[in-house]
């Protein structure tokens, strides 16, 4: 679908939130949310490379960029809230901060880099 204004009009809410991407202007993209809200986005992100993960619960932190000091770029899901996950940044120095009952956010050791389009909580946000 070529996305113009009357393209984008005729776009309905659903369930789950989604995604329209234009047909013509690759990575170019309207994303329709449950309420029926529309924001335009174009991917550049699909295929950046994850080269860290945090963890912490039902709270992930992907890293794609490092700034070689403090921080990071990358996508952030807190609490299982799909809705709110979102690209940005991050500081490592925040993240160590985070201690909860004596638990703190966890590096996996076993993160393989990843194409972000590959990871399951991040190819929707693409």
């Amino acid at each position: 679908m070529k996305l113009t204004k009357t393209s984008v009009e005729k776009l309905e809410a659903a369930d789950k939130r989604y995604n329209q991407f234009d047909d013509e202007l690759r990575g170019f993209a309207v994303r329709v949310g449950t309420s029926g809200d529309k924001a335009f986005y174009y991917v550049y992100r699909a295929g950046k490379l994850i080269h860290l993960h945090f963890f912490f619960g039902g709270c992930d932190w992907y890293a794609a960029e490092f700034d070689g000091e403090d921080l990071f770029f990358g996508f952030a899901v807190l609490n299982d809230d799909m809705q709110n996950a979102e690209w940005g940044y991050f500081a490592l120095s925040e993240l160590k901060d985070i201690s909860i009952h004596g638990l703190e956010i966890d590096h996996d050791l076993y993160w393989e880099p990843t194409p972000a389009k590959e990871i399951e909580r991040i190819k929707d946000w693409l």
